[in-house]
């Protein structure tokens, strides 16, 4: 058993389930407050001395930053977001297989049926 294997096994009961959708969901909600409030977009960044001034939320709402304030390529981002996300959810979770034994054979043909002539 591989190192990555050792660290899925021990690790997989703290994963957050559809973390990408919330990720998504989070970022379009930014998108739509910093649009309405430019100057809320302060809030949502990581400052490393407001975070230890008592502003815990930083820690987390920095994830949320939108990447786009373009309403196009924010749509086009949302988009590959969403559909790229159970991609992510599923090439982490594939078993490794470590079997090197040939494939079962197939079963014999069965013999051509004679025509009557």
């Amino acid at each position: 058993m591989s190192a990555i294997d050792t660290l899925e096994s021990k690790l997989s009961r703290y994963s957050i389930p559809n973390l990408t959708l919330i990720l998504l969901a989070g970022q379009f909600l930014a998108l739509i407050t910093t649009t309405i409030k430019p100057q809320s977009l302060s809030n949502y960044l990581l400052n490393g001395h407001a975070l230890f001034s008592g502003q815990v939320w930083r820690a987390v709402t920095f994830l949320f930053v939108p990447v786009e304030t373009n309403y196009f390529f924010a749509a086009f981002f949302f988009l590959m977001f969403y559909y790229l996300a159970p991609l992510s959810s599923t090439t982490g979770a594939m078993p490794a297989t470590t079997s090197t034994s040939a494939p079962p054979p197939s079963p014999p043909l069965s013999p051509p049926l004679s025509s009557p002539l």
